[in-house]
């Protein structure tokens, strides 16, 4: 934990999603998040369960001037493990 988030279990996060093509990878979206709120974002019903799923945002979240929802990241798994 100390390695992926400093100890912070609020320090932002941002998972870029891409889409691989054979002519390059394309950015598809992110989501900003934080340890804390993917750990509290994982589906009690199954990976069906899209209640506490994150929206995906479009863009790469570099000058951003649409955050038009381009999906929703289901987290289905989410633990924190201690390797001290």
């Amino acid at each position: 934990m100390e390695a992926f988030c400093d100890g912070n279990l609020d320090m932002p996060l941002r998972i870029q999603l891409l889409d691989w093509e054979k002519t390059g990878d394309r950015k598809v979206g992110f989501v900003d998040t934080t340890p804390r709120l993917l750990l509290g974002a994982v589906a009690t019903e199954g990976n069906a369960d899209r209640s506490r799923a994150l929206d995906i945002s479009e863009g790469n979240g570099d000058n951003v001037r649409s955050t038009d929802k381009v999906g929703i990241l289901v987290v289905v798994e989410a633990t924190l493990v201690d390797n001290s």
